[in-house]
């Protein structure tokens, strides 16, 4: 039995990492992209457990990493438009995301660049 579906002997179970990801039990509004989502316990990386990625650490150090420097240089960087998702049975993630920026003097004159 898994989460009320019976399963015969010899039936195959796949799972699929990101549909985990967008359980609504879990997570408010799971195909919301939030940056700021707290508690976060998503199961990217292969969850908790012994198929966790070793190199998991590493790819969060780099993604803090390229969005500290991006933002350092476009502070005034804004979405604007909601994100185009990737369509993958292997991998989730954004395909798209539309932002814009402005030149810091321009901001704060009210005109962009």
């Amino acid at each position: 039995m898994l989460n009320g579906h019976h399963l015969a002997t010899g039936d195959k179970v796949v799972l699929f990492y990101a549909v985990a990801n967008h359980d609504e039990r879990v997570f408010p509004r799971p195909d919301q992209f939030d940056l700021t989502r707290t508690p976060n316990p998503h199961l990217s990386f292969g969850g908790p457990g012994p198929h966790f990625c070793l190199g998991s650490h590493l790819a969060r150090a780099e993604i803090a990493a390229i969005f500290r420097e991006i933002l350092r240089h476009l502070p005034a960087l804004s979405v604007t438009a909601e994100p185009e998702f990737l369509r993958s049975v292997f991998v989730n993630g954004i395909k798209r995301l539309e932002v814009e920026t402005r030149n810091q003097r321009a901001s704060e004159e009210g005109q962009g660049v």
